[in-house]
């Protein structure tokens, strides 16, 4: 279930072997403030395995069609999401873009410019899709979004949300 009856739609997957999830713009490098990394410590620890990827896209008066939400669910807890999530935090986005990575690489100016001219020319709202996470063009662009989470029965991070929206 979605939030407000939202429809989400499933644009790929990627495999998360490390057991953290880096929530982040993708222009952000691990050294920046604003980037989260989730199971670095015991109470934020992350399930690793399949990671499906939606996101819900809708039209903001007179803004046009805009991202509102990218999420990431385990495959083995689809259900999950009929729960409500906690609010975990906060992140920022300096490129309009955001999403979830497993040890998203820190890109050079070259590997950036790269990642760029893929999404040249794409009609927003973007999503996209890499061997180590997945993202999307972020609502109405630059700022700051919350990020929720779900948890399954022993604790760890199954599910989560940005709400750009």
């Amino acid at each position: 279930m979605s939030r407000k009856g939202e429809k989400m739609v499933e644009f790929g997957e990627f495999e998360n072997k490390s057991g953290t999830m880096d929530i982040t713009d993708p222009c952000y490098n691990k050294n920046v403030w604003c980037r989260k990394t989730l199971g670095l410590d015991p109470t934020s620890a992350v399930l690793p395995g399949t990671y499906k990827c939606f996101y819900h896209k809708s039209r903001l008066n007179n803004w046009g069609e805009r991202m509102w939400s990218c999420r990431v669910v385990h495959k083995d807890y689809l259900d999950i999401v009929r729960t409500n999530p906690r609010r975990a935090g906060s992140v920022g986005v300096d490129a309009g873009l955001c999403g979830f990575f497993d040890n998203k690489p820190d890109y050079d100016a070259k590997a950036w410019s790269e990642l760029c001219d893929e999404l040249q020319g794409k009609a927003e709202p973007v999503s996209f899709i890499l061997p180590y996470g997945c993202f999307t063009t972020s609502g109405i662009g630059d700022g700051s979004y919350d990020y929720f989470i779900w948890r399954n029965k022993q604790g760890l991070i199954v599910a989560a949300e940005l709400r750009f929206l």
